[in-house]
C-alpha cells in the first residue's frame, strides 16, 4: 500500500511540475477609475468616481486556462447631505483588498481577450461627519466578482491590458453594493 501511495505521489510531482515549467507567469500594474454604484439618493454633493489602481500577477496553465491575484485599491467616494436639526453632514466610503479569478482567454495573434470569474476579500472603510459629532466603521467579507478584458503583446516579456470588472462589495451594516473597475496598465511576462 504504501508503495503505491509513493508512486502516486511520485507520478503526481512529476506530472505538477512539468505544468508548471510549461506555465506562462505574469505580473502587472494597472490604473483607471472606479465608480461606486451607491445610492445617492437625497445627496446634495456626492462624487461616486474615483482613481484606483492594482497590481496583480498569474500564471496561465495553457493559453487558454489560468489563475489571477491581485491588490487593489480603489479609491474613495464621497458625499454630503444637509440633515434638519443637524446641519450639513458629510460621509466617505474607501476600499481596499485582494482578488483572486480564474481566467479564461483566447489568444488572436498578438492581441488576446480574457474573462475572468472569481471573488475578492475587501475591507470597505465608511465615515461619517457633521453636527452630530463623527464616527467611523469597517466591514470586511469576501463577495464576488468577475471581468473582461484585452491584451496586446507589444514583444514577448511586454504588453498592454485594458479591463473592466464589477466587484461586489459589502459596507457598514448588510448593505452590498457593486462597484465597477475600469483600468489600462503594462505586463510582464517571464
Amino acid at each position: 500500500m504504501k508503495l503505491k501511495q509513493t508512486a502516486l505521489a511520485t507520478l503526481l510531482l512529476v506530472t505538477a511540475s512539468g505544468a508548471t515549467l510549461a506555465a506562462d507567469y505574469y505580473v502587472g500594474a494597472s490604473v483607471g477609475q472606479a465608480d461606486y454604484r451607491i445610492d445617492t439618493t437625497g445627496a446634495t454633493n456626492a462624487d461616486t468616481k474615483d482613481t484606483a489602481g492594482k497590481v496583480f500577477g498569474g500564471m496561465m496553465f495553457t493559453p487558454n486556462f489560468g489563475v489571477e491575484a491581485s491588490l487593489f485599491d480603489l479609491g474613495e467616494a464621497r458625499g454630503s447631505l444637509t440633515v434638519p436639526g443637524v446641519g450639513l453632514a458629510t460621509s466617505t466610503g474607501k476600499v481596499r483588498g485582494v482578488g483572486l479569478y480564474g481566467v479564461a482567454a483566447m489568444p488572436l495573434g498578438s492581441f488576446s481577450v480574457f474573462g475572468k470569474i472569481g471573488g475578492t476579500y475587501a475591507r470597505a472603510k465608511t465615515s461619517a461627519s457633521g453636527g452630530f459629532g463623527s464616527f467611523s466603521e469597517t466591514e470586511s467579507s469576501f463577495q464576488p466578482a468577475a471581468g473582461i478584458g484585452a491584451s496586446y503583446a507589444i514583444n514577448a516579456n511586454l504588453g498592454v491590458r485594458a479591463e473592466f470588472e464589477r466587484m461586489r462589495i459589502k459596507f457598514a451594516g448588510d448593505e452590498k453594493d457593486d462597484i465597477n473597475l475600469t483600468t489600462v496598465g503594462l505586463t510582464y511576462r517571464f
